[in-house]
């Protein structure tokens, strides 16, 4: 490999971003070269063995246990780098948002993201897409609140309001626009926006 040829600088940008991280070819554009010379570059990475390929156009740099061998890369990575190649934006499900919330104490099996694009599997069913439900953007505080509440219910408790409060952005939690919810989850919306009803 020549010092600055794209291989070499793809390489080193990988090894400085350290192990466990999970990237596709726009993760590397910036360095020169268009995406299908970034592509051939991963590709002959992986048949090196220097980097693992999770699937079609996704690879990883993962850690490495010094007793169990290679660890998997977190789902958070993978979905990651999954929507920077598709170009989609990316939300927890309701299930993962309610948990990291501390509204439900079940903890999904599987990682499910909601998409803006066509639903798909990766890392042997650990990461799962989903098509997102239309009216909402994905990743806004309306359309985090919208999914709470469908998936705990249309009411929540003074100490759910209080844990959605400490976990979303309170200030963006205040502008939302109550019209947009269906009229069964207006009330709750109002107390989780801070307006007496």
């Amino acid at each position: 490999m020549r010092t600055n040829s794209l291989s070499t600088r793809v390489l080193r940008s990988i090894k400085s971003q350290g192990r466990g991280r999970a990237f596709c070819a726009k993760s590397f554009l910036r360095l020169g070269g268009s995406q299908t010379a970034v592509n051939r570059v991963l590709s002959r990475l992986h048949a090196a063995g220097k980097i693992r390929r999770e699937a079609q156009g996704i690879y990883s740099f993962p850690k490495v246990h010094p007793r169990f061998g290679e660890v998997p890369v977190r789902s958070k990575e993978l979905a990651a780098a999954m929507a920077l190649k598709r170009g989609h934006e990316l939300q927890p499900s309701a299930s993962a948002l309610a948990n990291s919330l501390g509204l439900s104490t079940q903890v999904p099996a599987r990682e499910v993201y909601l998409t803006t694009g066509s639903g798909a599997e990766l890392g042997n069913g650990r990461v799962v897409f989903r098509r997102g439900p239309p009216g909402f953007e994905l990743g806004s505080t309306e359309g985090q609140v919208y999914q709470l509440l469908q998936y705990c219910g249309e009411e929540l408790t003074e100490a759910e309001v209080e844990r959605v409060r400490r976990g979303l952005d309170e200030k963006k939690l205040r502008r939302l626009k109550t019209e947009r919810f269906p009229q069964r989850m207006r009330a709750t919306v109002k107390e989780l926006a801070g307006v007496s009803a």
